[in-house]
């Protein structure tokens, strides 16, 4: 993306449609000066008296200027192209690893469309027949996850400490499943003790292929340890039946407009009855958040991180929490990786980032989420309380840009009262006849922050071997932490969610991922809708599926076992909002997997 006119710094405010239709000739603005007024729209203009006054009081502005917005487009261009590079040396080390190249190749499907930041938007069908709209990540985001995941692996620093951290939580998981004494668990013969592994002191300063070698002998373990793990028992659906009494919770749940449950109101929330949600327990089943939903915007890799925190803080405090996805995206956007007009990300940037920051994750009823997707258009903020209440509730920030912060214009000379592309209309007048500066502010939050922080996410994909990789998913699912992936989106994964006349044709139940692993064998690479984040809470191998009659019509998943994954696309999708990912859909569509055992609080 390249900015052509100095119009782009109503990237944060309107559309350059708002600017044709509303701008006046020089001469005619001079004869209607006016003192800025109160805004009605997501910008609020306020005058240079006012603007003095609020920097006196401790204000502080980020100014939005064409200049700010230009750099950052720059240096996401020298990152995308130090990206392409790190990923093209790793393909041409590992000419058996082409077919990569498909991971960021452009969509084929012609209703995947290339929005102006890069992204792309795409329209899914939910199990009821209704058409929504969602944004997946483009190829410099798909790059930056792919290229991040090679560097860790290839880094016998961070794998050392990966194999330290998996190594530690595995004796203490042996230990308590494996006891001494006579008739300990039976099962643990098909363990192996951690005195038969490489113990991590052995490994100072030892190449990787050693540590690489250590982990593979580890990673063998995960399916046996898992399988060993005792699943608590858990009413399968009651848990999922409300949202209201988790801690945060909005106000305003049942939103039709807004909040982070959008469009979740329509649907009934209850699992299918030849569904894993309801037919299974696993480890962390009770320690789930209800599904959200991120509308329109490209913010997935901001709710997989929070599903991931959320349910670590049930895992440790016993307590359902709803954190504000909203708060998290200012902070990432405006704050630690400025992109006002992107709202591709990592989820392991998120939250190393948070915890580099000392970030207090803020409720969902302290700034309820945006779903609206629009960015640079006067729509953004429709339907949503900013700045002025309505049914009474008031939000702390809106604005067209992907940080969603507040936006004030410092205007002279000119009435902008109605915001009828103001800032824009800035930038096309003379100075000596219009002037006006805009800028962001921080979001201020009624009410005291949460005490919960990020302690940071560990790489945990190495795409020289995809197989151990996933034994590193299975073991940090034994030890009940929590897993982030992101991958090159199918065609196959948003075709997963199925309505009930398309069940009984004879298709899958709803739900499961129908992975054509045949392709894949000749050489095939689907062709990618643009990079998409989930939260993977579960695993259950072809097995144990076939053996319970309510799943009898599951397909089996190519490469043993499906990926229970936790989407945020609501519950209208999938499963209730879950999705069942074949093992080798993943394996052959990963493109970052992340780690997350801990929260500070």
């Amino acid at each position: 993306m390249k900015h052509t006119s100095r119009v782009i710094v109503s990237v944060a405010v309107f559309a350059l449609a708002n600017v044709v239709a509303n701008a006046q000739a020089p001469a005619e603005l001079a004869k209607s000066r006016k003192a800025p007024a109160a805004s009605t729209g997501p910008v609020k203009v306020i005058s240079q008296a006012e603007f003095n006054q609020m920097v006196q009081s401790g204000q502080q502005f980020i100014p939005v200027t064409p200049a700010i917005l230009a750099a950052q487009d720059s240096q996401t261009q020298a990152t995308n192209q130090q990206n392409q590079a790190v990923v093209n040396e790793f393909m041409r080390q590992n000419p058996n690893l082409a077919g990569l190249a498909g991971l960021f190749a452009p969509p084929t499907d012609p209703s995947v469309v290339r929005t102006f930041d890069g992204n792309y938007t795409m329209q899914l069908t939910d199990a009821q027949g209704d058409v929504d709209t969602v944004e997946t990540l483009g190829p410099g985001s798909i790059l930056a996850d792919l290229a991040a995941a090679i560097q860790a692996a290839s880094d016998p620093v961070q794998q050392l400490a990966l194999y330290q951290s998996l190594y530690t939580q595995y004796a203490a998981l042996y230990s308590q499943l494996c006891p001494a004494s006579p008739g300990g668990n039976n099962g643990c013969a098909s363990l192996t003790p951690p005195s038969k592994l490489t113990n991590p002191a052995a490994l100072r300063n030892a190449s990787l292929g050693s540590i690489k070698s250590a982990l593979q002998g580890l990673g063998s373990q995960g399916l046996a340890i898992l399988k060993q793990v005792p699943v608590p028992p858990i009413i399968l659906s009651s848990q999922f039946a409300s949202c209201s009494a988790d801690i945060g919770a909005s106000l305003k749940a049942t939103q039709v407009n807004y909040g982070d449950q959008t469009g979740n109101s329509k649907c009934s929330g209850t699992p299918n009855a030849a569904g894993i949600l309801e037919n299974f327990n696993w480890l962390n089943k009770d320690l789930l958040t209800c599904v959200k939903s991120q509308g329109g915007r490209g913010t997935c890799h901001i709710f997989a991180s929070t599903s991931a925190i959320e349910m670590l803080i049930a895992r440790d405090t016993g307590d359902k929490v709803n954190l504000s996805e909203e708060d998290f995206e200012e902070h990432e956007k405006l704050l630690w990786r400025p992109a006002y007009s992107n709202t591709g990300g990592q989820a392991g940037n998120d939250l190393n980032d948070a915890q580099s920051n000392s970030y207090h994750f803020a409720y969902e009823n302290q700034w309820d989420y945006n779903p609206v997707g629009q960015i640079a258009t006067a729509t953004t903020c429709d339907n949503y309380p900013y700045p002025k209440a309505k049914a009474g509730f008031l939000e702390p920030g809106c604005s067209a840009s992907a940080p969603q912060a507040p936006e004030w214009c410092v205007g002279t000379n000119a009435d902008c009262s109605k915001n009828l592309g103001c800032a824009a209309l800035a930038e096309s007048v003379p100075p000596s006849v219009f002037t006006l500066s805009c800028y962001f502010t921080t979001a201020k939050l009624s009410g005291a922050r949460s005490p919960y922080m990020s302690n940071g996410a560990t790489s945990i994909w190495d795409p020289t071997n995809p197989d151990l990789s996933v034994a590193n998913i299975l073991l940090s699912l034994a030890f009940n932490n929590a897993v982030i992936l992101a991958f090159s989106e199918t065609s196959d994964f948003k075709a997963a969610t199925r309505t009930p006349a398309e069940e009984k044709k004879d298709k899958a139940p709803t739900g499961y991922v129908v992975y054509h692993a045949k392709k894949d064998a000749q050489g095939i690479v689907g062709a990618s809708d643009g990079k998409h984040a989930v939260h993977i809470v579960g695993y259950i191998d072809n097995g144990t599926l076939a053996g319970n009659p309510a799943t009898k019509s599951a397909p089996a998943a190519a490469g043993g076992g499906y990926f229970i994954i936790k989407n945020s696309w609501g519950e209208c999708h999938g499963d209730a909002g879950y999705y069942y990912m074949p093992v080798d859909y993943l394996k052959n569509r990963a493109l970052h997997v992340w780690v997350v055992s801990s929260v500070p609080h």
